[in-house]
Formats: C-alpha cells, sequence, structure tokens
C-alpha cells in the first residue's frame, strides 16, 4: 500500500503506478524500469482502492470489489490506522480494474495472477 505524502494531497493511481510497477518487479525478479517502461499505461491491472476522508474525524475505504478472496480490509485498516468504528467502506465504480490492462500485465509478465476484472461498464446507457 501507498500512503499520500503531502498532508491532504490526492495521489492518483495513474501517479503511483510507476511506483507500485518497480516494487513488483523487485519482488518478482523483473527489471524494474522496464516494467514501468512496458506497463506504465496500465495503472488498472490490479485490485484498488483508496482511503478517503468522509468528514471530520471519519474516514472511508472505497474499493472496486475485485480484490482476491483473503484480502483483508483490516490490513488496510492497520496501515492507515483507520478506526475498526467508525471507518465506512463502500463500493466505488472508479476503483474497478480494467481487465484489457489486467490482461496485459499478465502476458508481459508470463504469469497467470488468478484475478477477475469485471466486465467493462456499458457507457451507452449514460
Amino acid at each position: 500500500m501507498f500512503e499520500e505524502r503531502p498532508v491532504g494531497r490526492e495521489i492518483g493511481h495513474v501517479h503511483i503506478w510507476p511506483e507500485v510497477l518497480r516494487v513488483i518487479g523487485e519482488k518478482w525478479g523483473k527489471d524494474p524500469e522496464k516494467l514501468v517502461r512496458r506497463m506504465g499505461g496500465n495503472p488498472y491491472a490490479l485490485p484498488r482502492g483508496r482511503v478517503v476522508s468522509l468528514a471530520k474525524q471519519r474516514w472511508g475505504i472505497a474499493h472496486g470489489d475485485d480484490a482476491p478472496p483473503g484480502m483483508a480490509l483490516e490490513i488496510v485498516r492497520r496501515r492507515f490506522n483507520l478506526p475498526t468504528s467508525g471507518t465506512k467502506v463502500f463500493f466505488d465504480e472508479h476503483e474497478v480494474m480494467i481487465s484489457e490492462h489486467l490482461r496485459a500485465m499478465e502476458s508481459d509478465l508470463k504469469i497467470e495472477l488468478n484475478l477477475k476484472a469485471p466486465p467493462m461498464p456499458d457507457f451507452e446507457d449514460f
């Protein structure tokens, strides 16, 4: 998990993705910078979410409802020092993985991550 550095300033997935790729590269024995060059345009390849301030002293965890089994919210709560009561956990469609990004990452890494990215939404209804 990557935390925001400047207090009150949001850091988007696109901005933090290169650092995520460097960590993945190091952990999986891939050249981190090569991975950034090849996968830098696929920031929605993995389950993601964000901790958000909802109101004074109230926090929320937005998620895409696509994390693998066993990915406990308790880890997020502890990492960000969130209270167990009063922290709202909610689905946010902006946090959903994109299946094409996931497939590109699996292809590039030559691995099967066994993640289930939901189908792309049908925007014709909007």
